[in-house]
């Protein structure tokens, strides 16, 4: 048979313990945790203690017994502190306002002054370019897509890197095993330059049971990301060649 203590007190006399707890900084309060208490504690206007109850109970001998007690443990949190909160400023959507190539969005990318943002999609195997107007909203220019032209080695698309301010982009892509490059032109836009890959089929990399060995020269398959270390230099992590690889961008 378990026994539970019994006793009343003022709501004044709960939250004037309380407030003496946390201006004291004491580690134990003992008090009964109803719903009353509870609710005291967490809508008083004070600084809010985070509590911890410890329900400890004795059984009761014969006529003795000892009464059973919580235990309230409060920890001082000042919320008169300052903090920041998250709103929705804008938003691109995949297929809404002529917006696309955003099916599974992998990666992002800026350039070096935040007025490009650039997006590989997984399920659209593509890479789209974002821009920011004047009046700092973000709008859709562009986008490559490996159904247009698969010569873009963009299936699987996992990751995209902007070098020299935007003006050169690196993708990988998973299913192709490969990396692509991207240049800026005048009119703001980008076209493709040319990829780097061992033109082994996906089918080749992930179905067929004989190892690529030497197919495998580049140590591309299946890139997962790219790290990006300067202007000209990054490093590629490859799953199906178990191997990472340092890349140079250079002339010639």
């Amino acid at each position: 048979m378990f026994c539970k203590q019994t006793y009343v007190q003022s709501n004044d006399a709960i939250l004037f313990n309380i407030k003496a707890l946390i201006y004291s900084n004491s580690g134990l309060l003992q008090m009964k945790a109803t719903p009353r208490v509870r609710k005291i504690a967490l809508l008083g206007k004070f600084a809010y203690p985070e509590l911890r109850l410890f329900r400890l109970w004795t059984r009761c001998i014969g006529v003795s017994c000892v009464l059973c007690t919580v235990l309230v443990e409060a920890r001082t949190v000042d919320m008169s502190a300052s903090f920041p909160s998250l709103h929705i400023s804008q938003q691109a959507t995949n297929n809404q306002h002529g917006v696309s190539g955003l099916d599974n969005p992998r990666k992002i990318a800026t350039s070096r002054d935040k007025k490009s943002i650039f997006v590989v999609s997984g399920d659209d195997d593509a890479l789209s370019v974002f821009q920011l107007d004047s009046d700092e909203q973000l709008y859709f220019k562009q986008t490559f897509k490996n159904i247009d032209n698969n010569r873009y080695k963009l299936a699987g698309a996992s990751d995209v890197i902007a070098l020299d301010n935007g003006k050169w982009l690196i993708t990988a892509s998973f299913y192709d095993g490969a990396l692509s490059l991207f240049s800026k032109v005048e009119q703001g836009g980008y076209q493709f330059v040319h990829s780097l890959s061992d033109d082994l089929s996906a089918k080749r990399i992930f179905k067929d049971p004989t190892p690529v060995g030497e197919l495998d020269n580049l140590k591309l398959l299946a890139p997962w990301s790219i790290l990006k270390l300067d202007e000209q230099h990054f490093v590629v992590a490859s799953y199906k060649s178990d191997a990472v690889r340092f890349f140079k961008l250079s002339n010639g």
